[in-house]
């Protein structure tokens, strides 16, 4: 903890002796806490959002606090007002005031006082109280964002109330609580069970964040508010978004059935007849929508190539839907474009525009939205449904839709929005149109809706014992027969599972629930940021754009491609932003103020982008182009989908539903089965590829085949292995791996090789990819084309997508994973699942499985897991198997390769201790560095680079946190004299740094020189990737970052267990003949890591001291 209050105590120094605005150093300083905030959230098992949440649970930890609980709530108030939008300054002692409340909360908790330099900031001063007003005498508040701090829904008894107590604090008010009574009437049959959250309220958390609408004061209790049952609006946790229509399955037509909603969330989605038919006619009104003239037979081929896979698994009724479409919907369609396009010129119509509330909780994507040209406020919501309607009115679900949209557009355009609200059902031609008028009771309900759902994923997040008794025994018989069927699936898979699979099972479905939660809203990045979706709108620009680098602004519309479907964007603030080509983005209009939440949003990904242009493929089809030329600036900021989550929670349900036999393969209660091992070497292999792809071969289960740096585990091992499989097996062969750039690597290697293979994909790139065999084959060519296929590439999110549709096309029977090692448990146990065999290529010596949740929260606690090796859920499958095969003495299931090619043999060694100094160069004549380079001038650095290939430069000691100038200016210099002496390749230098602030400082310090190409980057990033020279920037200023500079593991093997330092790892194995490693040597050597490299440098290499590092490079 000193290390942190150090890092802490620094920063608020150098913001108060910052020249600038007192608002800007009570922005800051609200960062900094919520940074130390969020650092000691992470020494628990709790997902809170917000700062005044996160602060109440925390000064609740310890007694010592309460004192300053008040003022440092007020601090906090202040810090979000300065953060938004303002016409005051705050003034030098209310700075002092927050200073002094801040620190004494950190002198608290970490145990460290104040330095001297922050005391004097405040010593001697008469400075203002910062907490709370009382309550005001208010008989009713309209609308107000709280803190629940406590649920109180039993009496000393434990017998239940009649009532639920949520005792809140507000930031305008300071302490209250809210009244939720059993009946919200007391007792009024006629008021409306929707009005009540009384049913679930017991499973509340405290901590959470609550948003009232319409409460009433209690006249007899002032600080008590209760419900008007026709007003009063509840929004639990609203920075945790749920989707509308999604949410809208919560209502059926006898109620809601929220434990049925969280039972779907645990099924696999099945493609079926009336959801492809829904799909297609969607598509058909975007086409009659864009343009009246359409081919129904050509376009509906069209639709069906789009969607191929989708098309063949259900292409015996294709016949149907056509019909169908063509009898029914299509002439709908066409009778009522007048009202779906609005009078001519009089609206401009959106397809698909997406909305966000952050007091509603909701998220929401419109099929058709008009907003008139003549009154702005009016906005026409359309809504299409495929099936058939309801006799009279809406069906419930729908309805609530609806309503949900309605209160999107309130939230986002204000409560002046008019316009009408429908669904259009194109199945039928009387009353295609139906309106759903915005109506407080509807709100209140679909509201209570959403609390329900949002706490069955909470109790499912929290792995609670009384949610799965509830679902165990769930039964409905006003439930629709499939519904019926699914609960009764579940339930089946789930009771005839043994104890130890449901444990496994449920252990993984709370942690992916808990990776959603903490993706929504309340995850941090390495350096304690605010990196959840709700930083959209918690986190004010200039920290999206300057901190964390999460926003591009000022991008003007420039073309678009029609023929490639991509929209060209200038930048005119190329400002360092920390997005990559194919990610996934939300793009949205400004003219002066960026309000994402008050704007139509646009969704796509990154197709290309530089300091100049970028390019976005949209998945909304733009109907009016002119909405971006009539705007001035757009922005771009990274999205979330939260599909990729659920998807894999749902693919856990092939776990489930597998062999007895196969869940206790993967568990690791079963040891794996293998044949004769053949002795006949594979030419061009060295030895220990040859015993390993001979081992992978030979078993009939699994393989696991640790590959460190270089070592050829894709290029040789898979291949191999690939290439001998489909030799020795009928049926498919699958390639998978964590990132595209890997997969793509996989197909580049395919390609050479002259092997077919489909990549499930919409990569334009690949003339393998679905996107590419759909432009070149009809549906029954495609049927054809793929049957003689025997090799899938795919990412694992993709194929967890995907696989279901995949498995009625191909009869799977081997995968082949690689970068398994970054893959968490869950990510892959289900898909694992759905084959005979599979081999598993990785290495857990390098980056671990990525994750959002903090070290300590992700323990595993049950005995019976632990005993299967399952420690901590952060572990990757392929670790976790790999220990308990090492464990077990299961020697013909696990392999390590050893010869390396890429590094030189002074870098190999540098690492060749986390492999148990088993690793040795393959045969390579050593380039020399004069080789290396080869300019003609004579100059000093030019002779050290030269000199060695392993080089150390002691950097002075930062005081700007996690930038340091002058190892920028170095790094400037050495970049600078490697060009000049030849090294001008895309591949030739590599620069890492662990800090966003460091990037940004490296990357001014190239554009000055003209070096803009290089790539400067973290470690996460470099990642598959290898340069001739590696240039590493620690920039470390204290312990505190030393401590997020590494991520430790252990590698076990049959001898020994070594600790490894798995990013310093893979820094070191990026570069092929030359590393230079810039730091502090007093922090560094704290680590033991980092000493020993340090050390062996001094030894073996080229050790620059702080005086000559002066005389060199004159910094």
């Amino acid at each position: 903890m000193e290390a942190l209050a150090n890092e802490i105590y620094g920063e608020i120094i150098e913001i108060f002796n910052d020249p600038g605005k007192n608002d800007d150093k009570l922005q800051k300083l609200r960062s900094v806490a919520e940074k130390f905030l969020r650092s000691l959230m992470q020494n628990y098992d709790r997902k809170i959002s917000g700062m005044a949440p996160m602060a109440f649970f925390i000064l609740d930890k310890k007694s010592a606090a309460k004192q300053y609980e008040d003022n440092f709530m007020g601090f906090i108030r202040l810090g979000n007002k300065y953060s938004h939008p303002h016409t005051d300054l705050p003034s030098d002692n209310e700075v002092a005031a927050c200073i002094k409340v801040f620190a004494a909360v950190i002198s608290i908790f970490t145990g460290d006082e104040p330095p001297p330099k922050i005391e004097n900031i405040y010593l001697g001063k008469i400075l203002p109280e910062l907490k709370h007003k009382a309550i005001q005498d208010k008989e009713r508040i309209p609308e107000i964002a709280a803190t629940i701090r406590k649920v109180v829904w039993q009496d000393k008894d434990k017998k239940r109330l009649d009532h639920i107590d949520l005792y809140c604090f507000a930031e305008e008010t300071g302490d209250f609580s809210v009244r939720i009574y059993k009946n919200p009437r007391m007792g009024d049959k006629n008021a409306p069970s929707a009005s009540s959250l009384y049913d679930w309220g017991q499973f509340i958390p405290e901590y959470t964040r609550v948003y009232f609408f319409d409460i009433l004061q209690n006249k007899e209790r002032p600080d008590q508010y209760m419900l008007d049952f026709s007003k009063t609006r509840i929004v639990l946790e609203p920075d945790f978004l749920m989707e509308a229509k999604d949410t809208g399955t919560v209502f059926q037509r006898t109620g809601r059935v929220p434990l049925y909603y969280v039972i779907s969330k645990l099924l696999p989605s099945e493609n079926n007849f009336k959801m492809f038919k829904g799909t297609l006619v969607n598509f058909f009104l975007d086409e009659y929508l864009f343009s009246p003239e359409v081919d129904p037979d050509a376009t509906f081929e069209k639709l069906v190539n789009q969607n191929i896979v989708s098309s063949y698994t259900i292409k015996d009724d294709l016949d149907k839907v056509k019909s169908e479409i063509n009898t029914v919907h299509i002439p709908v369609i066409k009778q009522n474009l007048k009202r779906l396009l609005g009078e001519d010129g009089e609206y401009t119509v959106f397809t698909e525009p997406t909305f966000y509330s952050e007091k509603f909780g909701i998220t929401g994507r419109l099929d058709v939205l008009q907003i008139s040209n003549k009154e702005p406020d009016r906005k026409n919501v359309i809504e299409l449904k495929s099936g058939k309607p309801a006799g009279f009115g809406v069906w419930k679900g729908e309805e609530m839709q609806v309503t949900a949209y309605n209160m999107l557009l309130r939230s986002t355009f204000g409560s002046g929005r008019s316009g009408e609200s429908s669904i259009f059902y194109s199945a039928t031609r009387n009353q295609p149109f139906r309106n759903v008028t915005p109506d407080i009771s509807r709100e209140i309900e679909f509201l209570n809706g959403r609390n329900e759902a949002f706490l069955m994923l909470d109790l499912l997040r929290q792995n609670k014992e009384s949610l799965y008794e509830r679902i165990k025994v769930y039964r409905d018989d006003s439930l629709p027969d499939f519904m019926r069927a699914n609960v009764s699936r579940f339930q089946g898979a789930f009771l005839s599972s043994s104890e130890i699979v449901q444990k496994y099972y449920r252990a993984c479905i709370s942690f992916l629930m808990n990776e959603l939660f903490e993706n929504k809203m309340s995850a941090s990045d390495l350096e304690g940021s605010d990196s959840s979706f709700a930083a959209l709108w918690r986190q004010p620009p200039s920290a999206k754009e300057e901190s964390f680098f999460s926003l591009i602004r000022e991008l003007t519309f420039e073309s678009y491609d029609q023929k490639e479907d991509i929209f060209s964007f200038r930048r005119h603030n190329p400002k360092v932003a920390r997005f990559r080509e194919g990610d996934m983005i939300i793009l949205y209009p400004y003219s002066t103020t960026l309000e994402p939440l008050r704007r139509e949003i646009l969704k796509g990904s990154i197709d290309t982008i530089s300091n100049d242009i970028v390019t976005l493929k949209l998945f909304n089809k733009q109907l009016d182009m002119g909405v971006f030329t009539r705007e001035k600036y757009f922005a771009i900021e990274p999205d979330f989908k939260d599909s990729n989550v659920i998807n894999t929670v749902k693919s856990m349900f092939d776990f489930l539903e597998a062999l007895e036999d196969k869940k206790q393969l993967l568990l690791g209660l079963r040891e794996p089965g293998s044949g004769s091992v053949s002795g006949d070497a594979v030419p061009g292999l060295e030895p220990s590829q040859n015993e390993n792809v001979a081992k992978a071969l030979a078993a009939r289960d699994y393989f696991l085949l640790q590959g460190p740096p270089g070592t050829g585990k894709t290029s040789k091992a898979l291949m191999t292995i690939l290439t001998k499989t489909l030799e020795e097996i009928e049926g498919t062969v699958t390639v998978l791996a964590f990132t595209n750039k890997a997969i793509k690597d996989v197909n580049k290697k395919l390609d050479a090789a002259g092997i077919d293979y489909l990549f499930v994909s919409a990569s334009s790139d690949d003339e393998n990819s679905l996107k590419a065999v759909v432009k070149s084959h009809d549906l029954e060519s495609f049927g054809e084309y793929v049957k003689q296929l025997r090799v899938i590439t795919s990412t694992v999110t993709s194929f967890t997508k995907y696989g279901r549709d995949l498995s009625k096309i191909f009869e799977f029977n081997t995968v082949i994973v690689d970068e398994a090692s970054q893959l968490l448990e869950p990510q892959l146990v289900g898909v694992l699942a759905n084959f005979n065999k599979f081999i598993l290529i990785g290495d857990q010596n390098q980056l671990p499985a990525v994750t959002v949740q903090s070290n300590g929260n992700t323990a595993v606690t049950d005995d019976e897991l632990k005993n299967i090796g399952m420690t901590d859920m952060k572990v990757s499958l392929f670790e976790r198997l790999f220990n308990r095969t090492v464990e077990m003495g299961w020697t013909h299931a696990y392999g390590t390769l050893t010869e390396q090619f890429r590094m030189d043999e002074s870098i190999m060694q540098l690492i060749n201790h986390y492999y148990h100094g088993k690793l040795r160069r393959a045969a390579r004549d050593p380039l020399p560095l004069s080789e290396l380079y080869t300019g003609d001038q004579d100059s000093e650095i030019k002779r050290l680079l030269q000199q060695s290939r392993l080089i150390f430069v002691e950097s002075p000691f930062s005081k700007t946190g996690k930038k340091n100038e002058d190892e920028a200016n170095i790094v400037s210099r050495l970049v600078k004299e490697m060009r000049e002496l030849g090294l001008t390749g895309p591949d030739d230098i590599g620069i890492i740094t662990p800090w966003r602030a460091q990037i940004a400082a490296i990357r001014q310090k190239l554009e000055e020189i003209g070096a803009t190409e290089i790539p400067v980057d973290t470690v996460e990033r470099f990642q598959g990737s290898e340069n001739r020279v590696i240039i590493y920037s620690t920039s470390v200023s204290g312990q505190y970052h030393l401590g997020k500079l590494g991520s430790i593991g252990v590698n076990r093997s049959s001898e020994a267990e070594v600790e490894v330092d798995r990013k310093l790892n893979v820094v070191l194995s990026r570069a092929q003949e030359q590393i230079i490693v810039l730091g502090s040597v007093p922090v560094l050597k704290i680590s033991p890591h980092y000493r020993r490299l340090i050390e062996t440098i001094r030894e073996k290499g080229l050790y620059i001291n702080t005086a000559d590092r002066k005389r060199i490079f004159g910094t």
